[in-house]
């Protein structure tokens, strides 16, 4: 992630995976986060670019990505970056709920 005066302004977490869907492997942007006092400064474009590079030394053949219901800036911006709505809903189910909130808590 950027820093700013040696100072990270942010976080960004790529997860590599398997898809027969996208013909080896894939990607997910996991966490993403700039401090609010850091917006609108380009750093988020730098951080996706950097991760979408790194995806690409690695062989990864598409990065997925999360945008929360309601939040169309962000959804507007990863759009005209050439990231794609494919009309899907991603839905989760936890498996180990109890080792869940043991690490929230701790």
């Amino acid at each position: 992630m950027p820093c700013e005066e040696g100072k990270p302004v942010g976080y960004i977490v790529l997860t590599i995976g398997f898809s027969f869907e996208f013909h080896g492997h894939d990607s997910f942007i996991d966490e993403f986060y700039v401090d609010a006092a850091y917006r609108r400064r380009g750093y988020g474009r730098q951080a996706v670019a950097f991760v979408e590079q790194k995806a690409r030394e690695m062989g990864v053949n598409a990065i997925h990505l999360e945008v929360d219901r309601g939040n169309d800036p962000a959804l507007e911006r990863y759009l005209r970056s050439g990231y794609e709505d494919h009309g899907r809903c991603l839905m989760t189910k936890l498996l180990n709920q109890e080792q869940m909130k043991l690490s929230i808590v701790q």
